[in-house]
């Protein structure tokens, strides 16, 4: 066990303990940089499915996304959501959309295409990963080819719903909860990752209550030749930036908030599925130039109109902080 780049938990974090919802919607930047998260080169995006389908007419599947695009500082978390036909496995068919408009949005804002792009891929099953390196990837790929961007790709993927636990030998049993636990920035990259692929287990956050469950990582891709401890120590800086909570969260903050993303999005659905277009005058003017009905069949449409890909305002904020 170590600590990537040699950062103690309390070394690095936000540095607003009071209102850091209103920092977050406001765009203001609450992390102290140290110098080891991604400069203003290189992109973070994180996607993440909220729910999957199941039953005779199940509703649409919803994966959220958020990426370093945002205008104000080049940490600034910007993310939305779109829908993809409903599905039981964990596949994401908007990958490579969602890193097009995402790298648009780039290059939009910043008058340059990134030079490294890392995805953080989660909601996937070990058994997906065949179908994201043969997929997924080269889809990607071709949509940078496409735009003319040639920033080198890195693909990992987290997964915080596995049973391996790791645990203190000198825990004391007086002790409180959080201090029997292993410490935040503990890694585990040796003895119980996978004897061909590059895996590791990065305990970023303070858990609270029981056994902390630590993420497991897998690098599916990595052009940038990153090292171990550079893929690490990334990954435990991308934990302290979610904005509104002062300590590291327990995945990176793009796949936290690209979570909070996918959870808004069916939760919109939900809401329309209830009540219909009709009664939102909110959505006259996304409409008014198509003739829709619920419920909308066409995924495009229904991205175009529940989202927040339309709105001039919000789409540039990051709206659930």
């Amino acid at each position: 066990m170590n600590y990537p780049g040699g950062l103690a938990p309390t070394e690095t974090g936000n540095i607003y303990p009071n209102g850091g919802n209103g920092n977050g919607k406001l765009g203001s930047n609450g992390n102290v940089n140290v110098g080891n998260g991604s400069n203003g080169n290189s992109k973070a995006i994180g996607a993440g499915q909220q729910g999957r389908s199941f039953g005779a007419l199940p509703p649409p599947s919803c994966i959220g996304w958020a990426a370093t695009i945002g205008t104000k500082h080049k940490d600034e978390l910007i993310g939305d959501f779109v829908y993809q036909p409903p599905r039981r496995e964990e596949k994401i068919d908007v990958v490579a959309s969602v890193v097009k408009r995402c790298v648009e949005r780039f290059k939009q804002n910043k008058k340059a295409f990134p030079k490294r792009i890392i995805v953080l891929r989660n909601g996937c099953a070990e058994g997906q990963f065949e179908y994201i390196m043969k997929f997924e990837i080269p889809l990607v790929k071709k949509e940078l080819e496409e735009l003319g961007c040639d920033a080198k790709l890195t693909v990992l993927v987290p997964n915080k719903l596995q049973d391996v636990r790791f645990v203190r030998q000198d825990a004391k049993a007086d002790e409180k909860n959080p201090e029997q636990n292993i410490r935040p920035g503990t890694v585990v990259d040796t003895v119980v990752v996978h004897p061909k692929r590059t895996e590791f287990f990065l305990n970023s956050h303070v858990a609270i209550k029981g056994t902390a469950r630590t993420p497991h990582y897998t690098l599916l891709r990595d052009e940038n030749d990153m090292s171990m401890d550079t893929l690490q120590s990334m990954v435990h800086c991308l934990c302290f930036g979610h904005q509104v909570v002062t300590k590291p969260t327990s995945l990176p903050s793009p796949v936290y908030i690209a979570e909070e993303y996918a959870k808004r999005g069916r939760n919109i659905y939900a809401h329309y599925s209830k009540h219909g277009l009709d009664n939102s005058k909110s959505l006259e003017k996304i409409v008014k130039d198509k003739t829709l009905a619920w419920p909308l069949r066409n995924y495009e449409d229904m991205t175009t109109v529940l989202s927040f890909v339309a709105t001039q305002f919000l789409k540039d904020l990051r709206v659930n902080a």
